[in-house]
C-alpha cells in the first residue's frame, strides 16, 4: 500500500507534457502554456492621462495655492483614441480625459477637483498636488517583461497581458482527451430504467467525474458501462484504449474481490503498473499505469 504522497510522486515522475498547438486567445484560457512569452514592446506606447482634467506645463502651475490660484487659458482638448497634439503652449491648458495621449506641450495633468472654470475660457488651478497623473511609456509593461511561463496555466490575467501586447495567438499544450468508463453488473445508466431493478444502482460516479474533468479542461468521452463478464470487460477496456484518448479512467472493479477484475485485465492487456493501492479511506483501491503513451487510471466505484 502506497502513501498518498508517494503515489502522487510516482504519477508525476512518469507524466509527460502533451504536444503543443497554437490557438487563438479565446481558446487558450485554462490551458497550459507550451512556451515562454515576453512583451514585444513597452506599454503604454505613449504617455497618457491617468485622470480626467487639464494637461499643462508644471512650470506654469508650480506656484498654485488655494488662496493664490494660477490662471491658464484652455486652448484645446485631448481625447482617447486620437494621436497626441502639439500643444498646449506656455500659460495654456488642454482639457483631457483618462487614457487620452498626453499632448506634446504638456508634462502633467491637473485633476478636475484641483481646478475650476473661470467663465472666460480659462481655468483656475488651486492645487498642484504631489503626482503628475501621467502614465509614462513602459510604466504598465516593459519590453521583454514575461507574459507567460511555459508550463503555467493561461489565466484571465495572462490573457489580458497578451491582448494588451497585441498577441492574438499562443502556443499551449493540447487538451487531454479522457475516455471514461464505469464497470459493474450492478451499475445502470441514469435514465435507462424507469424503475430501478432490485440490486441495481444508478451510475452516479460517472457523471460526477465527467463534470470534474471537463471543469479541469479535459475533453471527455463517456463510454458507458461495462459489466463484470471477463470477455466483455476485456473488450470494453481494449476499445477504450484504442479510442485515441490520452487517458482512460474506469470506475469500479479495482479492489480485491473475486469479481474485481479491472486492474488484472489492464495488466493482461499489457499495461505497465505505475502505482497501486493507496493509504486512503475511502478510496484506497486504485490502479494507474501506462500503455505506451496512454494513461490508465482505475478508481473504485
Amino acid at each position: 500500500m502506497l502513501a498518498l504522497d508517494d503515489a502522487l510522486a510516482r504519477l508525476l515522475a512518469a507524466a509527460r507534457p502533451l504536444p503543443a498547438e497554437e490557438v487563438p486567445l479565446d481558446r487558450a484560457a485554462g490551458r497550459s502554456a507550451a512556451v515562454d512569452v515576453w512583451a514585444p514592446e513597452s506599454l503604454p506606447r505613449l504617455a497618457h492621462a491617468a485622470m480626467d482634467g487639464f494637461a499643462c506645463r508644471t512650470a506654469d502651475v508650480a506656484a498654485a495655492r488655494p488662496d493664490r490660484p494660477v490662471r491658464l487659458r484652455v486652448t484645446g482638448s485631448a481625447r482617447a483614441g486620437q494621436p497626441p497634439g502639439k500643444g498646449p503652449g506656455p500659460g495654456e491648458a488642454w482639457s483631457i480625459v483618462t487614457g487620452a495621449p498626453l499632448p506634446a506641450g504638456a508634462d502633467r495633468v491637473i485633476p478636475l477637483e484641483h481646478a475650476r472654470r473661470d467663465g472666460r475660457g480659462g481655468i483656475l488651478v488651486t492645487e498642484l498636488g504631489t503626482r503628475d497623473h501621467v502614465v509614462r511609456p513602459g510604466e504598465t509593461l516593459a519590453a521583454g517583461a514575461p507574459l507567460l511561463a511555459a508550463g503555467r496555466p493561461v489565466t484571465a490575467h495572462a490573457l489580458a497581458g497578451l491582448a494588451a501586447a497585441g498577441i492574438d495567438r499562443v502556443r499551449v499544450h493540447r487538451r487531454p482527451r479522457v475516455a471514461l468508463l464505469a464497470t459493474g453488473d450492478e451499475v445502470v445508466a441514469v435514465g435507462a430504467a424507469g424503475v430501478l431493478p432490485p440490486g441495481k444502482i444508478f451510475n452516479a460516479t460517472g457523471p460526477a467525474l465527467a463534470a470534474d474533468l471537463r471543469r479541469a479542461g479535459y475533453a471527455v468521452e463517456e463510454r458507458g458501462i461495462a459489466g463484470d463478464d471477463p470477455a466483455a470487460l476485456r473488450d470494453a477496456l481494449r476499445a477504450a484504449l484504442a479510442s485515441g484518448c490520452d487517458v482512460v479512467v474506469t470506475t469500479g472493479g479495482v479492489s480485491v474481490g473475486a469479481r474485481d477484475r479491472v486492474h488484472r485485465t489492464w495488466l493482461d492487456l499489457g499495461v505497465r503498473r505505475v502505482a497501486g493501492r493507496v493509504d486512503l479511506k475511502p478510496g484506497g483501491p486504485f490502479f494507474a499505469g501506462l500503455a505506451g503513451d496512454v494513461w490508465i487510471v482505475a478508481l473504485p466505484g
